[in-house]
């Protein structure tokens, strides 16, 4: 057999200039944040095309079978009913995304193929890729009435986002992976730094050798000066100061219990075998739970190699 392997030209790069006016706004509706990232990266204009019901409607998106408009419903005629929309054919390639209430029940065709759509958001469904100077048509069958507000199509312009992501593939940035986190080497020219690393917690970065907090957004924007930067990351684990506090209780717990046995209870009943076995159970708990998982998270910090 023959395999055919493809590089994914359109990934974005572990680190990324954009300019240094670019401001990122994020809400719930998922048109206005993919246009927003868009223009955030550099674009210059709306990548997505939002459809509501009557607007598919009054652009010819929309047939309807067994199904009445009535007070701007969908009432259905019989037990089940279909929305037939079909995409206008355009001059770049694009996909298609179908938003329907995440209790909705219906059955989903493309070209007279069943689809087990992919789903995003619990309502958010990928209608698939539609090529340049092409037309495609959906079948939905649904079980229930539907208002106006249950179901909008999205477009998604691919040649606009293809051609912006190619566009910040050769920039004056060398990332590099290191033991314990990144290093980013980055020219800048009135511009700022994006990293798609997810900021963890622990990740502590200093640009130019000083300590800087990145913004609050669901990726790493760094500012940086004109001309060389550089961006080191270094993980630091969160929780050794927690760990150190847990691990000082624990053993100043045995020591106290050592000598409140020794000084303080001098009963032969006290000294029995339910008291060492709770020793022994003490000890054992220390060991496994705060001893034994730090040696081996030590251990494998200090060995790991990319």
């Amino acid at each position: 057999e023959v395999y055919y392997l493809y590089e994914n030209l359109l990934a974005l790069n572990n680190a990324i200039l954009i300019p240094q006016d670019s401001f990122f706004e994020y809400n719930e509706d998922i048109g206005f944040n993919t246009n927003t990232l868009y223009k955030y990266l550099g674009g210059t204009e709306n990548i997505i095309i939002e459809y509501s019901m009557q607007d598919m409607i009054d652009n010819g998106l929309l047939t309807t079978e067994n199904i009445s408009l009535e007070n701007n419903t969908f009432t259905l005629q019989q037990e089940t009913g279909t929305l037939h929309l079909s995409t206008k054919s355009s001059s770049y390639n694009k996909i298609i995304y179908c938003e329907f209430e995440k209790d909705r029940s219906f059955d989903f065709v493309i070209e007279s193929q069943e689809m087990d759509p992919s789903i995003y958001l619990n309502k958010f469904y990928d209608m698939g890729y539609v090529a340049k100077n092409s037309e495609y048509t959906y079948q939905i069958t649904i079980d229930k009435t539907l208002d106006y507000d249950d179901i909008k199509i999205y477009e998604l312009n691919y040649d606009l986002v293809s051609d912006l992501l190619l566009s910040l593939q050769n920039q004056n940035v060398n990332f590099e992976f290191t033991k314990s986190g990144y290093n980013i080497n980055a020219v800048a020219n009135n511009q700022k730094l994006i990293i798609t690393n997810a900021n963890i917690s622990g990740n502590a970065i200093t640009v130019n050798g000083i300590n800087t907090t990145p913004s609050d957004l669901p990726f790493i924007e760094i500012n940086l000066v004109d001309g060389d930067n550089r961006v080191e990351s270094r993980y630091v684990y969160p929780y050794t100061r927690t760990f150190i506090i847990a691990l000082a209780v624990g053993i100043i717990s045995i020591i106290a219990v050592v000598i409140i046995n020794k000084y303080f209870i001098n009963k032969p009943k006290f000294k029995t075998g339910v008291y060492f076995a709770s020793l022994t159970a003490f000890g054992a708990l220390l060991i496994f739970v705060y001893l034994v998982p730090s040696t081996i998270f030590i251990v494998r910090l200090c060995t790991f190699k990319f």
